[in-house]
């Protein structure tokens, strides 16, 4: 497998300080999603997921927060077992 860098993306997340551990995947529908996990305090990281609005993943949607899931799980993954599309995150330690 080869990488070729396409360019910096800012995650428009007011007072972002580190992001952690973000992981790709492609959803039924064809989008490419993103979910990193984010921090704006020095203690807090929520998960997030955001979706590629073009073919050559340079424009982004908005972060959505990923409901049902608390402060400090990291390492946020995605498994398809029965719609909808569900999310597995790790406790930060």
């Amino acid at each position: 497998m080869n990488w070729t860098f396409l360019h910096n993306y800012t995650i428009p997340i007011s007072g972002l300080t580190r992001t952690w551990a973000p992981e790709w995947f492609i959803d039924t529908d064809g989008s490419v999603n993103v979910s990193p996990t984010a921090a704006s305090t020095a203690t807090h990281f929520t998960a997030y997921t955001i979706t590629a609005a073009n073919a050559a993943l340079t424009t982004w949607s908005t972060p959505i927060q990923l409901s049902g899931i608390g402060p400090n799980y990291m390492d946020t993954s995605s498994s398809r077992s029965a719609p909808p599309t569900m999310r597995s995150p790790r406790t930060r330690r």
